[in-house]
């Protein structure tokens, strides 16, 4: 049988999606036995529409919000990790409960200043309803053909995405989110070594990180 500290151990790292609008009894048994972190999820269609259906975003409110993620931090013994996707560009799961992000067609001119400001707004309206973690920015750089990218990255240029990755997390650090970079791509990057091998190699990630710091 696992021990006690296998146990809390495996809670530490699991992100829990919700089931449903609300704190579900086995969600909040994960949280008082040691979870720290839930998922606020969407549906499958949803996801791959890249938006919220209509009946959501009718249904759900800035009130309702505060008061589920109130209960989960509450659950999780004062302070829980309350993740979304928050994609730009792609799905938006706060959808009009916090100001929209950037979409397609502005995000390759924007700069690097308008991208952060707009994504600080959005953010400190989401730490306000007691959301913790955008599941953003998307690091993907787009090569054809990729269908499970379409509607999500639209830069084909690693320095580039890298650009925005970088004004997208500090943005959402100014207002007290963190970022976690998301990748959908087809498989790791990989680069042919001096000795002929092959390394993984992420050089978007690593250079948006050092210029978000």
């Amino acid at each position: 049988m696992p021990s006690d500290d296998l146990r809390a151990d495996a809670r530490a790292v699991i992100l829990a999606v919700l089931p449903g609008s609300g704190l579900d009894t086995d969600t909040e048994r994960f949280l008082t036995q040691g979870g720290c972190a839930v998922l606020l999820g969407e549906t499958r269609l949803e996801y791959v529409a890249r938006a919220m259906s209509h009946e959501r975003m009718r249904d759900e409110t800035a009130a309702w919000l505060h008061g589920l993620t109130s209960a989960v931090h509450a659950a999780a013994g004062g302070r829980a990790i309350v993740a979304v996707d928050q994609e730009m560009p792609g799905i938006q799961r706060l959808h009009r409960l916090v100001p929209p992000l950037p979409g397609h067609a502005a995000l390759a001119s924007l700069p690097e200043a308008e991208i952060e400001a707009a994504v600080a707004v959005a953010a400190a309206e989401a730490a306000q309803l007691g959301v913790t973690l955008f599941l953003a920015p998307i690091l993907d750089v787009y090569r054809e053909p990729a269908p499970q990218l379409a509607g999500r990255v639209v830069l084909g240029s690693p320095a580039e995405v890298a650009r925005v990755g970088a004004a997208y997390v500090r943005g959402a650090r100014t207002a007290g989110i963190a970022a976690a970079a998301t990748f959908r791509s087809h498989g790791p990057v990989l680069q042919r070594t001096r000795e002929g091998g092959l390394r993984r190699a992420v050089p978007r990630s690593e250079s948006a990180c050092r210029r978000g710091d």
